[in-house]
Formats: structure tokens, sequence, C-alpha cells
């Protein structure tokens, strides 16, 4: 088909939109899409717990991973090698301690919804 053909990917009407959609949306103004999207900004990870606004930069989650994922192996190395390493037990218990306790702020979450039947931004 022709590049100016309805069908093609790069003719002015693709992808199709409808009028109604496409007024609504133009409509809006900019503080209108930024409450409906809270997550507009692309550099920033915005969210609420317990009523308190926060934002974390995007990148640092992304640069943390490989980073504790990195440097797991070579610290686990440094601790066996002290001169009184601690109980195998004892390190795994702390370090799924530690694990588990990322999910601590959602657990709060859901106990105070679930006491209070409510959500906490109310």
């Amino acid at each position: 088909s022709s590049p100016s053909s309805p069908s093609s990917p790069s003719s002015p009407s693709w992808p199709p939109q409808s009028t109604e959609n496409t007024a609504a949306a133009a409509a809006l103004t900019e503080e209108q899409v930024k409450e409906l999207s809270p997550y507009s900004d692309e550099t920033m990870l915005r969210f609420s717990l317990f009523g308190t606004n926060l934002a974390f930069p995007r990148k640092v989650l992304l640069y943390a991973v490989p980073f504790l994922w990195g440097t797991f192996s070579p610290l686990t190395r440094m601790l066996y090698m002290t001169e009184h390493p601690p109980d195998a037990g004892l390190f795994n218990s702390a370090r799924l301690i530690v694990s588990a306790s990322t999910y601590l702020p959602l657990i709060l979450y859901d106990v105070y919804r679930l006491i209070y039947n409510r959500d906490p931004d109310d």
C-alpha cells in the first residue's frame, strides 16, 4: 500500500483516534493531567504513605539493584574470613529478616486498612 493510505502507520491519521477522546484530552489542563497521573514526572517515583507524600529518584532504584547483588558475595566472603565468623543459621536468619523488612511499609499499610477499614490517605 502507498504511504498516504489510511491503513499505513506513516499516514497522519495513524493511529486512528476518536474525536471525542482527542477533544476531551485537549480540554484537560496540565494540572488536571498531573492529578490524574501521579507518575507523570519520569525522573521521580512519587507515592503517598500514611498521608505523607514521598518522591524517590527512579535511577537510584535502578542502579541500587546491581550494586547490592554485586556486593553480596564479596561481603559474605569477608564476613566469613573474620576471626570469629557468625554461625550460618544466624547469618541466614539475619539476611532473611533484612530482606523481609523491605515489605514492612506494605504490611503496615494493609494492617492500617484492616483495623480502620479505610485508606490512610483519607
